[in-house]
């Protein structure tokens, strides 16, 4: 039988041999390139990202409008605010830029735009989603609107032909006969970016044929008479309407002035924005010339009506392009467009030594010249107050 002594040196061997091992294994870890940094793990390989909880489909969309519909229901407020921050661009003027317009200061002009209204656009969202959730026959509709846009040159059609690259846009309407708030029937357009479908707030949710062209503010008669231009499009052509049409007003002809001032409206003038800038930005326009158009004809009849009974001279500067100018007001309209136009700049020049008065923009579209009367009449001495 060996002494305790034996077993004390067999134990005292044994663990100075583990720690040995121990130490010897640690440095041959700090030593391997492959090792991993102590107290992180190692990634899983292999291991496939997470779907998408919406895919880029109609039915996607679908199933994250109803999801908010259905926390509505609930009352789960804070489910559908999570909901529709997904929704939200993280860069708007980024989106913008890569997807219609190259450049950055329109970008970011138009994510100030968005960030200003989102917040209430949001809200009136939340108030229809409100006003479905009461509904029996509620119904979101989805239509992809790549393959078949709305008719007429609207939001919808601006969204899809001026993308530069390939975007996925959908319509969204929010659909009810039997709510107890009342007949509901508003669309929405959204968009598959950064893989989610994103809210294009800066046109909220609005009735069917908003963010479309007009039928026509025109009758057949009156878009036979402009079909052919009887005014050229040059200087003299405009001088040349607006010396008749301040001949008429001298002569009291009230029926031939309505009739001249009708001709400068815009045609569908929906429908021509939003062909011709980019979309949210051609909305931006179009709608405070519709709201506003009869209050600045009769404003622009008026002024004719006091140059008839003075003596003067109309003055008429065609608009060209000035490399190395500053980015002003002109310089916007004729860089914004997605074609260029032929737009003129007009005033009064008085014979009597009294001030000289601005008359306003036209811009030749369709054979006629067309007020932009969304570019308010001040006095030429100063700069125009509206800008692009």
């Amino acid at each position: 039988m060996f002494p305790m002594s034996h077993y004390r040196g067999i134990a005292l061997l044994l663990l100075a041999c583990g720690v040995l091992f121990l130490f010897s294994c640690t440095r041959s870890a700090s030593l391997s390139p492959h090792a991993a940094t102590a107290g992180v793990p190692e990634p899983t390989p292999n291991l496939a990202a997470a779907p998408p909880k919406y895919p880029n489909t109609a039915e996607g969309l679908h199933s994250l409008m109803n999801d908010m519909l259905e926390a509505t229901k609930r009352g789960d407020q804070q489910s559908v605010d999570a909901l529709m921050k997904q929704t939200e661009f993280a860069d708007y003027a980024h989106y913008l830029v890569s997807t219609y317009s190259p450049d950055p200061l329109v970008g970011e002009g138009w994510n100030i735009t968005y960030r200003q209204y989102l917040s209430d656009n949001e809200g009136q969202l939340r108030e229809l989603l409100g006003i479905l959730a009461k509904a029996d026959d509620a119904k979101i509709l989805v239509r992809k609107a790549n393959d078949n846009p709305a008719p007429g040159r609207g939001f919808e059609w601006g969204l899809v032909h001026y993308a530069r690259i390939p975007i996925d846009v959908y319509c969204v309407t929010l659909l009810s006969t039997n709510s107890p708030d009342g007949p509901l029937n508003s669309i929405g357009y959204f968009v598959y970016a950064d893989g989610m479908f994103r809210w294009e707030s800066i046109v909220p949710f609005a009735y069917p044929g908003t963010y479309q062209s007009d039928p026509g503010t025109l009758n057949e008669s009156e878009k036979q008479a402009t079909g052919a231009a009887q005014y050229p499009n040059s200087p003299d052509g405009l001088r040349g309407f607006l010396g008749e049409l301040r001949a008429a007003a001298k002569s009291a002809d009230q029926a031939k002035v309505d009739w001249m001032i009708k001709q400068t409206e815009i045609p569908e003038f929906r429908n021509w924005y939003c062909s011709m800038y980019v979309p949210g930005s051609g909305l931006s326009w179009a709608i405070p010339y519709g709201e506003h158009l009869a209050e600045n004809e009769k404003l622009f009849k008026a002024l004719w009506e006091k140059l008839a009974q003075e003596d003067g001279e109309i003055r008429v500067r065609k608009l060209v392009d000035k490399s190395g100018g500053s980015r002003g007001l002109e310089w916007g309209m004729l860089h914004n467009s997605r074609t260029p136009l032929d737009i003129y700049d007009t005033d009064w020049k008085s014979g009597t030594g009294v001030s000289d008065e601005w008359i306003g923009y036209f811009i030749y579209i369709d054979g006629m010249f067309r007020f932009d009367s969304i570019v308010r009449r001040v006095s030429v001495r100063a700069a125009p107050a509206s800008n692009r």
